[in-house]
């Protein structure tokens, strides 16, 4: 892979050090499940990809177990729970209180926003390699 394919932003590639890389869908669920606070920070990548790993889940769970099914219910609140944190990550990621994601219609145009290319007060810059290092 080039070394600007497959980065979050164009402007990463004008970072001194690092080059920010989207995360795959599986790597995106991988961090999803296994990530269970609100400290650090989520790219725009790993939250889009995990909004449709919960939008499939939701979608499938339903329609075994049906609309109204208990099993949908609390695997519903349970991706919900997960969703809040993976969202207020993201809202991290570009230097912002989390609190913004509870803000309706902001908090969209927040999700979209590319993320700080440096450190920020929520932690390091999530998926970064080395400039010049190919990225996986």
């Amino acid at each position: 892979m080039g070394r600007n394919e497959g980065v979050e932003d164009a402007s990463a590639c004008d970072a001194p050090d690092i080059t920010q890389y989207r995360v795959s869908f599986l790597e995106a669920v991988r961090r999803f499940c296994t990530t269970y606070t609100s400290n650090g920070r989520a790219s725009r990548s790993e939250y889009w990809w995990s909004f449709l790993f919960c939008f499939l889940l939701i979608l499938g769970v339903s329609a075994i177990f049906g609309e109204d099914g208990v099993v949908t219910k609390i695997i519903s609140l349970i991706v919900k729970l997960m969703g809040l944190l993976i969202g207020w990550r993201r809202i991290h990621d570009i230097g912002k209180s989390g609190w913004w994601f509870l803000v309706p219609i902001y908090n969209i145009w927040l999700l979209v926003q590319p993320s700080q290319l440096q450190e920020n007060k929520f932690g390091k810059v999530p998926n970064t390699t080395p400039k010049g290092k190919d990225t996986v």
